[in-house]
């Protein structure tokens, strides 16, 4: 069903760059201003310069800048175009939220663009116009991708995990390295022919799940429809099984502020009728044992027992159950994270508020925490989401479509800069 093929990559050279761990960045998105500056200290090539480079002056002067300092670094040869088009497996190691080490295995491959409704190449949520020209822009000027879209499927053949699983691909490390504040990572490339063939013949038969990257694809298949490019037909994608082990989907959670009582009130009020108090506690002063608890909270065996947790800024926080009669004969339609939207979404829309409210999305229960309590704003209340799971997950996006904004968060994320893929190549 869809077209995975190898490709020839533009790397960092690594006889100038042997560990890639200083020049490597998350994706764009998840990029502060405070984390740009400091990737900006670490290193003149790292790669957020040209993923999502500082504004100095105009946007059109920021993409400008990132697609000459790529032309500079492919002359200085800091970066190297491949000869030979490979298939790339990155593996990323990591301790998860139960204190486990747990491993991800990433096949790195170029996959042909297509429309969603061909059903071939599945999205999971919406996107947003402003998002989507920031990423056109850069895409224009620097014919590159700079980081791969995440995406998920199904090995039910087993074939794409035998090649991963080889002897010959475990062999044919390039580089490794550290990711800050996740974990370590490898790279291998995948260039036998028999294994290209295996992993190009798999992809024929399943669909791919986009779990990261709306944004990057839709601007990609724009992109392609304008650009005279071969390689534009297609995208850098990092994909990962379904019953890859290190696959973890983490939940987004909301942090609501800027209501009055009385919409407080009438929010609460909707979440009652759809939601009921599995139990509640009240939780110590300190943030940061808060966030402790509510974070133990979110891998106890407790954890199939609720859904939502609620937490108001006093620090008293109550676990909700979705309603039997909300999701009764609906399950993937009435969703929990579903559920919680209309609740948001039935205040926020209302009319003739005195104050307009404000949803903030924070994918760290820490971040989500410190909000809630310390806020100026007495009535700013925090929902702590659980996990979607991988099957479920699986399930709603093939037979329902889009999930709410911001509903997963797959963890950790894939760097940019690892490998990229120059639309030029072909």
């Amino acid at each position: 069903m869809v077209e995975a093929l190898p490709f020839q990559a533009l790397m960092y050279d690594l006889e100038t760059i042997p560990d890639l761990s200083s020049v490597i960045c998350p994706p764009y998105d998840v990029i502060s201003d405070n984390l740009r500056n400091e990737l900006y200290e670490k290193d003149s090539f790292n790669i957020v310069r040209l993923e999502y480079s500082k504004e100095l002056g105009s946007n059109e002067d920021r993409y400008d800048r990132a697609a000459q300092d790529l032309q500079d670094w492919i002359k200085q040869g800091i970066l190297k175009s491949t000869k030979q088009a490979k298939f790339y497996l990155l593996t990323q190691s990591y301790i998860d939220a139960y204190g486990a080490e747990r491993v991800r295995k990433v096949l790195m491959a170029r996959v042909r663009l297509e429309k969603f409704s061909e059903g071939r190449v599945l999205p999971h949520e919406f996107t947003i116009p402003k998002a989507k020209k920031d990423r056109l822009d850069l895409l224009t000027k620097c014919a590159t991708n700079f980081s791969p879209i995440m995406a998920v499927y199904r090995d039910s053949s087993g074939r794409v995990n035998q090649v991963l699983n080889s002897e010959r691909v475990k062999n044919s490390v390039l580089t490794s390295g550290v990711i800050a504040d996740e974990g370590e990572f490898s790279l291998v490339e995948i260039v036998e022919p028999e294994d290209i063939g295996s992993i190009t013949d798999a992809f024929s038969d399943i669909p791919v799940l986009i779990a990261d990257g709306h944004h990057r694809y839709e601007t990609a298949l724009e992109y392609s429809l304008v650009s005279g490019a071969t390689g534009a037909r297609y995208v850098m994608m990092g994909l990962i099984a379904l019953d890859d082990p290190g696959l973890d989907i983490q939940g987004y959670h909301r942090v609501v502020s800027g209501i009055t009582e009385d919409t407080l009130t009438a929010l609460l009020d909707r979440v009652k009728e759809n939601f009921e108090e599995y139990r509640s506690i009240n939780l110590p002063d300190d943030i940061s044992l808060r966030a402790r608890e509510l974070q133990s909270s979110l891998v106890s065996p407790d954890r199939i027992k609720w859904d939502v947790i609620l937490l108001h800024s006093s620090g008293n926080v109550s676990f909700l159950q979705a309603r039997e009669d909300r999701i009764q004969g609906n399950r993937l339609g009435k969703l929990p994270i579903r559920l919680l939207e209309e609740c948001l979404e039935a205040v926020t829309q209302e009319g003739a508020l005195p104050v307009s409210p404000s949803v903030d999305y924070e994918h760290d229960v820490e971040s989500a925490v410190a909000r809630v309590s310390n806020s100026d704003d007495d009535s700013a209340v925090g929902f702590i989401m659980g996990s979607l799971g991988v099957d479920l997950f699986e399930e709603v996006v093939m037979s329902e479509g889009r999930l709410p904004r911001k509903s997963t968060y797959f963890y950790p994320k894939l760097p940019a800069g690892v490998v990229m893929y120059p639309l030029w190549s072909d």
